[in-house]
């Protein structure tokens, strides 16, 4: 049996529609997918926040594929959080439009606009 590490559809709800139900990188509403920050690792994690809304960012199949190629640039735009660093809450992400948001474990964003 396959044990299921990934958030819970509640949450993938939440996260869902704090993105609008569009790819929060490009804008896209096609071909979405749910993508961790700070990735699981094999196997999972017992991280407590892992599955939290602030590790979770709806992004479009091109843009996550992206960010798994140009790893650097992902690091430095807050879709990537390196482990054993901030916590996803205290990494802001650039979205689409260039602007920085924090993205909360209760559901919502926060605008930065410009990179603290």
């Amino acid at each position: 049996m396959v044990r299921d590490t990934g958030p819970t559809p509640a949450v993938r709800e939440v996260v869902q529609e704090r993105d609008n139900h569009v790819c929060l990188r490009c804008g896209s509403p096609h071909a979405l997918q749910t993508h961790h920050r700070m990735p699981r690792g094999a196997g999972g994690s017992r991280m407590w926040w892992i599955n939290q809304p602030s590790n979770l960012v709806v992004l479009c199949l091109a843009c996550h594929a992206d960010i798994e190629s140009n790893r650097a640039q992902a690091y430095a735009d807050g879709w990537l959080v390196k482990r054993g660093s901030d916590l996803p809450s205290e990494v802001p992400i650039r979205t689409w439009r260039g602007d920085f948001l924090f993205l909360t474990d209760e559901g919502t964003l926060v605008h930065v606009g410009s990179k603290p």
